[in-house]
């Protein structure tokens, strides 16, 4: 994992599951925010984010990229089951008050930009972002691209979709 910037005093990091061997095991366990960009139909790869994340007490779920509410969706089906499994309640919303909370974004820009400037937990503040990446082609420099905006005032496009610009676009 790679400190790729700061932002709203939250350290960003980054990391790709097919270039770095350790993603699952670097994950933190206090703090932290999780920003992964999908690719892909992986189910498998995804679930093991989701289950390591919910084990090292992610606080806030910003997914983004073409299968974002994929990933939404198996992060609030793992919660619900991990619950289950411990045979804590999951009858109404307060149940699920120290759990994380997940949001998708089609606009994989306002996605990054919420994550750094908008989304907080109401008990602990949020001071790492993680990027998880799971396309092949990378993203790092877009979000370093977009950390220096975001440092600078940027806002994001009110587009409801706007894919992720690649490393492999940027040469």
């Amino acid at each position: 994992m790679e400190l790729i910037g700061n932002s709203n005093e939250r350290q960003i990091f980054y990391s790709n599951i097919w270039k770095d061997d350790n993603w699952l095991e670097d994950l933190p366990k206090d703090n932290w925010l999780v920003f992964p960009i999908g690719q892909g139909n992986d189910i498998d790869s995804y679930s093991k984010l989701v289950d390591k994340s919910i084990d090292n007490n992610v606080l806030y779920v910003c997914a983004a990229g073409q299968y974002s509410e994929l990933i939404h969706d198996i992060f609030d089906e793992m919660i619900v089951q991990k619950k289950i499994e411990n045979n804590e309640s999951v009858d109404n919303e307060d149940d699920f008050e120290d759990s994380p909370i997940t949001t998708w974004h089609n606009n994989f820009s306002d996605g990054f930009w919420f994550a750094i400037t908008t989304a907080h937990h109401g008990l602990k503040i949020i001071d790492k972002i993680v990027c998880v990446d799971f396309t092949k082609q990378s993203v790092k420099g877009h979000l370093k691209d977009l950390i220096e905006k975001i440092n600078n005032g940027w806002l994001p496009s009110d587009e409801e979709i706007e894919e992720p610009i690649y490393d492999t676009q940027r040469q």
